[in-house]
């Protein structure tokens, strides 16, 4: 009878990522992000997304405190990939304010936290389905400001169009990074 001993490092490698959002174990695509475009025009497709880790925000320019933070958190989650990681993913924000969010300004608002970020678009129909299809909640503010309410979770798509995890808002950007890592594979 022969007895191996593997240390901890060999160990490590037979071990499932932990991931700090909730991992989507059905594999099926993202839902369509069809009717929506970029800020450039161009519409977004399935097939375009794919090749690529694609982490969706739903949020809006005005919004005084939680897209901001996260799009400052995703902004230091990418800056802590190689340059070879930020090549394969991509990041999202799909405006929830069509009123207020012309190309211009979700253009302008996305790249101030990193350049390669884009802005996604469309008619407040199409958003409206898009963001159920996501399970993103989003309504005008009731007492009539100019906020809106609106859930503020990441959701990463694999490079195969898969729909995989869903962060919650208060993920680390270190954790972050390691999901992102082990979904880039």
């Amino acid at each position: 009878v022969a007895l191996v001993v593997a240390g901890p490092r060999i160990l490590a490698r037979f071990q499932p990522h932990l991931y700090a959002g909730t991992v989507l174990q059905a594999d099926r695509p993202a839902p369509s992000l069809e009717g929506l475009h970029f800020t450039s025009g161009q519409p977004v497709t399935m097939a375009g997304l794919e090749g690529k880790v694609t982490l969706v925000l739903f949020g809006y320019t005005n919004c005084p405190d939680e897209c901001p933070t996260a799009m400052a958190s995703l902004a230091r989650t990418m800056a802590e990939l190689s340059p070879a990681d930020r090549e394969r993913g991509r990041v999202l924000m799909v405006t929830v304010d069509n009123a207020r969010d012309d190309a211009t300004t979700l253009e302008r608002y996305v790249t101030s936290f990193d350049p390669s970020f884009q802005g996604v678009l469309g008619p407040d129909e199409v958003t409206a389905r898009v963001a159920s299809l996501y399970g993103v909640f989003y309504a005008p503010d009731e007492e009539g400001g100019s906020t809106i309410d609106h859930s503020i979770s990441l959701i990463g798509i694999g490079s195969d169009g898969a729909l995989r995890v869903v962060w919650p808002p208060n993920v680390s950007e270190r954790a972050l990074a390691s999901d992102v890592r082990a979904l880039l594979g």
